[in-house]
């Protein structure tokens, strides 16, 4: 057992290592929480509506980037809040963000459903985006887009302290079996091998 001097030289390098690091000490890395949530319009019949352009553009008249975006459905809007690393400002900005979108449905006689799905039955109206092309026809179309219109949900989003994952590692599905072959994979092909992998969280499955 070493000394009560012996202990002391060697607590006394230790700290004066600690010392060292101290200055060259790097800003502490965090991880950052965003929220997302959809929402269904409808109108003062309790109908659905499919005025989500015209929420979105009065929206964007007041801050061009005000985070409300289009979804897969002309009935439905998306509203998120910035990521910030304390959980309590993000909650702050998202409920703000909620509020004045609601007041502008209200200046146009509509109102923000909060329910996961509509109650009733509609026909949906869906944009055809370039990205909803691909899981279109992975899934087939009308699943798709008769789906993705009806689910309104909330998105915790936990964004991890940079440097946690290697940029150049890669997804675990088959697309390494495909570089392999020297090919470049397709979209639809890549959407594919993840539906498979994945196919108990499809709401079609």
């Amino acid at each position: 057992m070493p000394n009560e001097y012996e202990h002391n030289i060697r607590k006394s390098k230790y700290l004066r290592e600690i010392a060292k690091l101290k200055q060259y000490k790097m800003p502490l890395k965090r991880s950052r929480s965003g929220y997302e949530i959809e929402f269904n319009i409808i109108d003062q019949n309790g109908d659905v509506s499919n005025d989500s352009k015209k929420i979105i553009t009065e929206c964007k008249k007041i801050n061009k980037e005000f985070p409300i975006e289009k979804e897969v459905g002309k009935n439905m809007v998306e509203i998120t809040s910035p990521p910030f690393r304390k959980i309590q400002k993000t909650a702050l900005y998202f409920l703000e963000n909620i509020e004045v979108v609601e007041n502008i449905c209200l200046d146009n006689d509509l109102f923000l459903l909060p329910l996961g799905t509509y109650p009733g039955q509609f026909k949906e109206k869906s944009w055809k985006k370039k990205r909803y092309v691909y899981p279109a026809n992975a899934i087939g179309p009308d699943k798709y887009y008769y789906y993705y219109s009806h689910c309104f949900g909330f998105h915790y989003h936990y964004g991890m302290p940079r440097g946690v994952f290697d940029r150049k590692a890669k997804c675990k599905t088959n697309i390494v079996e495909h570089l392999s072959t020297g090919q470049r994979p397709d979209g639809i092909t890549v959407f594919k091998d993840l539906l498979k992998s994945n196919q108990h969280l499809l709401p079609c499955s």
